[in-house]
């Protein structure tokens, strides 16, 4: 799965393999006081093997792998601090974990009470960078959104109100933008100045969202939550910048004014953590209709999620200028997507409404790093092999 020779890592791809939990134990095949293991993580730190038996033996490669005594501090400056750096530079930046419910993601991305998740390091390295450029008298503002897509309807998790999933918290639309293509209307967008207040939104965000207790996890998120930073930095140059993404200091009533040419430029950096994908099957037993529709709605915008990144790989065999070109143009019935579709080039992002959300943090000029998390023993093997089947697309 390693990323093409001329995009050195556009797209990365990394697994992450958690310690054994108490269900582990109440679930597992208990040998020698340990639940048996299938999965074995290579010295290389590129190749994850899974065995059900001596003859299925399957191997994966991948970007890089982290096993169970790998800190958050490790998994970060390996992942998502690429993307972080890129996006302090100029470039959008998207950083994703998927896997099976209660294979670790929401603490892979978010933390707990003992450890903080990529998320807060990433936001650590953000104001790290927006308190250099306020003392050299640049402009550095940070704005924020964090929604949750459940049931394939989208709500706002910066609300007062709590279980946005809950009919009281309305659906919010998603409109198409012929600049700033798919969006979530009424949104709302929160100015955060330092690390504390930017934690204080994510935690609010964190408490809204929707939770059930599954077969495997006794708090499993059911939705997909996608949290976004806003970073409006002045370019102090004198080059002429045309993206749609640039806001001018009389657009943007929290900059204050200058007598002396200038620009900002928006740069995304968005944060994916998928919901926990299980077999129906598996899911269904004991559980209510509600709870079976949410793995079916879970399951059918993860494969779409799939074909397009398949899809976006499949373009990396062509050259850069012609991929640009198609995203540049995602909106537009331009000369590039009349080409690309002649080439059958197409991505699926109006599949599902997730990836009609993430089609700009995917493409574009966007850096791309998706943690799969997986579970160490036997009896997730077939949940195991799904998701690594997943990376490997």
């Amino acid at each position: 799965i390693s990323s093409a020779a001329s995009d050195v890592y556009k797209r990365q791809v990394c697994v992450r393999l958690r310690p054994l939990i108490p269900e582990d134990y109440k679930l597992g095949n208990v040998v020698r006081s340990s639940p048996e293991r299938c999965v074995h993580l290579s010295l290389d730190g590129q190749t994850v093997k899974i065995s059900k038996d001596a003859y299925d033996v399957k191997l994966y490669r991948v970007d890089n792998t982290f096993d169970e005594a790998a800190s958050q501090t490790e998994v970060y400056e390996s992942s998502y601090k690429k993307i972080v750096i890129d996006a302090l530079n100029g470039f959008n930046g998207t950083g994703m974990v998927y896997g099976q419910t209660g294979s670790g993601k929401s603490h892979t991305i978010f933390g707990s009470h003992s450890e903080p998740g990529l998320v807060q390091l990433a936001i650590n390295d953000v104001f790290k960078d927006v308190r250099l450029r306020i003392a050299k008298d640049l402009v550095a503002n940070v704005f924020l959104s964090f929604y949750q897509l459940y049931l394939e309807q989208a709500y706002d998790l910066l609300t007062t109100t709590t279980n946005c999933g809950k009919p009281e918290c309305p659906a919010l639309s998603i409109r198409e933008d012929s600049t700033k293509g798919a969006f979530v209307e009424n949104l709302q967008y929160v100015y955060v100045d330092d690390e504390k207040t930017t934690m204080d939104v994510l935690k609010l965000g964190l408490r809204n969202r929707k939770v059930h207790s599954t077969t495997y996890n006794m708090s499993s998120s059911r939705s997909h939550a996608i949290f976004q930073m806003y970073l409006d930095f002045e370019e102090k140059d004198d080059t002429e910048l045309t993206s749609n993404l640039i806001i001018s200091r009389q657009q943007n009533e929290n900059i204050p004014s200058r007598s002396k040419k200038y620009s900002v430029r928006r740069r995304v950096l968005t944060f994916v953590d998928l919901a926990g994908s299980e077999r129906v099957q598996t899911h269904h037993q004991a559980k209510s209709k509600t709870q079976f529709k949410e793995s079916v709605a879970i399951n059918k915008s993860i494969s779409a999620l799939g074909n397009c990144v398949q899809a976006l790989a499949n373009m990396s065999l062509h050259s850069s200028d012609d991929i640009n070109d198609i995203f540049t143009n995602t909106n537009s019935n331009s000369n590039a997507v009349a080409a690309a579709q002649k080439r059958n080039l197409h991505v699926p992002f109006r599949d599902c409404k997730l990836t009609r959300l993430l089609a700009e943090p995917l493409g574009g000029n966007s850096k791309t790093c998706i943690i799969v998390n997986i579970g160490p023993c036997y009896y997730n093997y077939e949940e195991t092999k799904s998701t690594l089947k997943f990376a490997r697309r």
